[in-house]
């Protein structure tokens, strides 16, 4: 799991990037790249994502199609986890991190 706040941890944040999410999604691209080059098929980003153009950044920094829940988790993604349970997020994690 890639904590997104982790990636934009910069100080102070450009002019017209509140949120740094141009770092965020410079550090994504080379982050998730290391994930994969050593056969990570999944990644779990963890964060809020504020607006279609940042979707489709953290998108193409992956490479990958995303699967985005919104105050809730993809259950069909993450084996039949419901919502907010802590426990079994874990596992859930634990189990992608396997896969």
């Amino acid at each position: 799991m890639i904590d997104l706040d982790d990636l934009r941890r910069a100080w102070p944040s450009p002019p017209g990037d509140r949120f740094n999410v141009a770092i965020t999604v410079a550090n994504l691209r080379a982050v998730a790249g290391d994930y994969f080059d050593v056969g990570a098929a999944r990644i779990v980003l963890a964060g809020v994502i504020e607006t279609q153009a940042d979707r489709d950044g953290y998108q193409d920094a992956l490479g990958i199609p995303l699967a985005i829940g919104a105050g809730h988790l993809i259950s069909a993604q993450l084996y039949g986890v419901t919502g907010w349970d802590p426990v079994a997020l874990s596992v859930a994690i634990s189990a992608l991190a396997l896969a």
